[in-house]
């Protein structure tokens, strides 16, 4: 209660509006999926806000101001109880590493303990620990793309930057 939001209309995705949460009920509506939130405007509601419309809400639940992310590809669906297990390339071969997470959005968690900025984490891998592998970094993927190959991944880095930016 009492943390700000940032409500979207859908049929307005354009013009945010500021509120706060005042209420959120204790059970989910099972037909629809839904949980009522009560919101509290600061000011009149925006002139375009009709009964029934479907609104976007985005409450800020948690803030790093620096956090050390992965994309959820790099679980492989691997995570549970506030940990999780990544796959790392060290020295030339995969190594299973331990990790403690943190804040996790749909496409991001905070890694606490565990990783160290730096180092090279496998997306979507199944290599097995102690496989030789090497990195594709960005510079490799732009050789390829120049050679008329395609890069596998996009910026990832700059995605993750995003996602745990909302």
């Amino acid at each position: 209660m009492g943390r700000a939001a940032t409500v979207r209309a859908d049929a307005y995705p354009q013009s945010p509006f500021a509120a706060t949460v005042r209420q959120i009920a204790p059970v989910v509506d099972a037909q629809r999926g839904a949980i009522e939130v009560k919101l509290a405007l600061p000011q009149a509601a925006p002139a375009f806000l009709r009964e029934d419309m479907t609104l976007s809400i985005e409450v800020a639940t948690g803030r790093r101001d620096r956090a050390l992310v992965v994309p959820m590809d790099a679980f492989n669906g691997e995570r549970g109880n506030g940990s999780a297990t990544l796959r790392v390339l060290r020295d030339g071969r995969v190594e299973l590493r331990a990790v403690k997470l943190g804040l996790a959005t749909l496409d991001a968690a905070e890694i606490t303990e565990g990783l160290s900025a730096g180092d090279v984490v496998l997306l979507g891998s199944t290599l097995p620990a102690g496989a030789r592998a090497r990195a594709d970094t960005e510079a490799a993927a732009a050789q390829r793309a120049a050679n008329g190959g395609r890069a596998s991944k996009d910026n990832a880095g700059g995605a993750i930057g995003s996602a745990m930016g909302r």
